[in-house]
């Protein structure tokens, strides 16, 4: 039997770009910021050599205009002077790379939850009948018109967002439903399952959307012992507040989108299988499946020597 034309593999291309996209990004500040670091360094030591030791900074004021006298020359008042200025400069640098990473880290949930509602909208389709729709009476009710269309592609499209429009817990219930879950595991997050790691960035997003990164106390009830790791991990006092904040590092944030990446092939592969489709985009050779031989002539290994080698 011909297997079906894949629907899945549009939305995990997308998912992928995005994801080499945060790498990148996350490759690229963290290169400028290191070359920074070393400007600021060469900056000191020339001043410290002209007496001024600790004297080379940036400060700035932030204004606010009054929204209550209309006028073509706004008046203005401070309202917020902050300095960074000598030693404490590198240190700052690397607080602005953590509010990077958090901003990184909310933006690679929320690109994940947009995936999990394609995914989600696309396998109620493909196995209609077979699933039922915990919010298919909430639907209808918001939703007339798409009501009208049920049993059509657009209309599980549809439901799907509508059901998935706070979270995606319907989508990962129906996900482990109706596909052998277990069988995907990320080692590299102390073993959690991909349901844990999805609440976790989901508790991190919403402490960093919502109060600058700050987590609160009951949060720690909420979480099982590799989560409450995790995010303890990610905390950093920060220099402006002296508050702990969710200051995650570099390689932290890397783990995170190879997480992504990787639980979004998953999801694509497990899926196309459930529903009979063809694996388009194939970067392993699956349990099972025959070994296939590399095409073409043999590949010439090249070694590349940076530096000279003259003595």
């Amino acid at each position: 039997m011909a297997l079906k034309k894949n629907v899945f593999t549009p939305d995990f291309e997308k998912f992928r770009e995005v994801m080499a996209d945060m790498s990148h990004y996350l490759m690229f500040v963290g290169w400028r910021l290191g070359e920074a670091n070393k400007s600021v360094e060469r900056s000191l030591a020339v001043l410290e050599k002209m007496g001024h030791k600790n004297k080379f900074g940036a400060f700035n004021r932030l204004t606010m205009v009054n929204v209550f006298h209309p006028s073509n020359a706004p008046m203005r008042a401070p309202c917020g002077n902050r300095g960074t200025e000598g030693e404490s400069i590198v240190p700052m640098t690397q607080e602005m790379e953590g509010r990077f990473h958090s901003y990184m880290l909310v933006a690679g949930f929320e690109r994940l939850e947009s995936y999990l509602k394609a995914l989600h909208g696309h396998t109620h389709y493909q196995l209609r009948g077979q699933i039922t729709l915990p919010s298919k009476r909430a639907f209808h009710k918001a939703q007339a018109k798409n009501a009208k269309q049920e049993g059509t592609a657009p209309y599980y499209v549809a439901y799907a967002k509508y059901a998935c429009r706070r979270n995606c817990n319907e989508a990962m219930e129906v996900f482990q439903k109706v596909l052998p879950w277990d069988t995907m595991v990320f080692h590299l997050m102390h073993l959690m399952p991909f349901e844990e790691i999805v609440a976790l960035l989901g508790y991190c997003r919403h402490c960093i959307v919502h109060d600058e990164g700050r987590v609160p106390d009951d949060i720690w009830e909420s979480l099982n012992v590799n989560q409450v790791t995790f995010v303890r991990s990610c905390l950093r006092e920060s220099i402006l507040t002296g508050e702990e904040t969710i200051l995650p590092d570099k390689r932290k944030i890397e783990l995170i989108v190879q997480m992504l990446v990787s639980y979004g092939y998953g999801l694509y592969i497990l899926l196309s299988e459930k529903c009979g489709m063809e694996i388009e985009k194939k970067y392993f050779r699956r349990p099972g499946d025959p070994k296939t031989k590399r095409s073409g002539p043999p590949t010439k290994k090249v070694t590349i020597h940076l530096g000279s080698t003259d003595k």
